[in-house]
């Protein structure tokens, strides 16, 4: 009586795509929130194959406490906001106009807006420009916001070159922040458009990705904002800082999972621990004298200072973090106490942890 049209799709046929106007040129669209593929580099094979479903990373608590604030690590300074960089895109142009700022260059696939020279008027001897750098943020769904400043005397801007690594005068570029930061909590609280279907800012700054078959955490920043991040990342959401070789780049943790903790029953009758215990059984620089002497340890281990391959200490407990360079960026492994890989599953888990809490 009713047909059945659940099926239609199976016997659709392609059509040509659509022709343009000659001049005009068509740029694809991009989903705003597209779903991420998930592939064994992401979980590995194990989880793909145990039957559960990976469940997303939770959002970081720190993204809940403002839309936007200003970070700062190591002297660097810059604009957290809680909402992609394809929002704070627009926002950033319409704050930059409202200033009157002509601009020389503008490029959302790298995230980058350059201002022309301009005369300011505390500044009239000089000629300034700035640059700024939309990016994603090491959570997702947060943006992150860098101002560069560049003066000249005036009538020698053709001679300039190129931008510098560090602004000339940093109270220029604080004023320009701290203004621009004004806007976009505005602007973020209200919702504002955004750039929907474009890209900006390149990739994320930190994954989780499979590397020779290990779960690591891979970092896109510079050596000193990660060793700083990191530092706060090991002492949140569970994880108690045991110990640091600071020479080798090895933190020797404990950790108690904060997503399940114990109920009140449990707490109140039977002294169930909510925390990792303050102190461990032995002391860092110990247990990185005895880790196993077996080849995957060495590979991540031999030749730091102070580490030594021996027989067990006894029962050893926490993990064993290490922070190393890798091309462009840093990339973070954790291990047992005795240098060892975990189980995939337990790796990505404690990972993610980290990454959730890295600034």
């Amino acid at each position: 009586m009713f047909s059945d049209h659940s099926r239609d799709y199976q016997r659709a046929a392609s059509i040509k795509p659509m022709a343009l106007p000659e001049g005009m040129k068509s740029q694809p669209l991009e989903p705003l929130y597209a779903i991420p593929r998930i592939t064994e580099q992401d979980v590995g094979l194990l989880d793909l194959g145990s039957g559960d479903a990976p469940r997303p990373d939770p959002l970081s608590k720190n993204t809940e406490e403002a839309k936007v604030k200003i970070q700062k690590v190591a002297g660097k300074r810059w604009i957290l906001a809680s909402a992609s960089s394809s929002q704070i895109w627009p926002l950033t142009q319409s704050f930059l106009a409202s200033r009157n700022l002509t601009l020389a260059k503008t490029q959302p696939s790298d995230g980058v807006i350059e201002t022309n020279w301009l005369t300011l008027k505390k500044d009239a001897d000089n000629r300034n420009r700035f640059r700024i750098l939309i990016e994603p943020g090491v959570h997702p769904d947060t943006a992150e916001v860098h101002v560069l400043q560049q003066s000249v005397v005036k009538g020698q801007e053709g001679g300039a070159g190129g931008w510098p690594n560090d602004s000339v005068d940093a109270v220029q570029e604080a004023a320009l922040l701290d203004d621009l930061a004004i806007s976009l909590a505005d602007g973020v609280n209200n919702r504002a458009a955004s750039l929907l279907g474009q890209k900006v800012g390149g990739e994320v700054k930190a994954t989780v990705v499979v590397v020779a078959g290990e779960p690591v955490l891979s970092l896109n920043l510079t050596a000193t904002r990660a060793v700083a991040s990191l530092a706060r990342a090991v002492t949140a959401d569970g994880f108690v800082s045991w110990g640091r070789n600071a020479e080798a780049g090895v933190y020797y943790l404990g950790y108690k999972d904060q997503a399940h903790p114990p109920g009140w029953f449990s707490r109140w009758f039977l002294f169930a621990k909510t925390k990792a215990k303050a102190n461990p059984r032995y002391e860092c620089n110990l247990v990185l004298q005895h880790l196993a002497d077996s080849p995957e340890v060495q590979n991540l281990f031999a030749g730091l200072p102070g580490v030594g391959f021996a027989e067990p200490l006894g029962k050893t407990e926490g993990y064993l973090v290490r922070l190393s360079p890798r091309g462009q960026g840093q990339v973070v492994h954790i291990r047992n106490a005795r240098g060892e890989k975990l189980p995939q599953a337990q790796a990505k888990q404690l990972l993610s942890v980290l990454r959730r809490n890295l600034i």
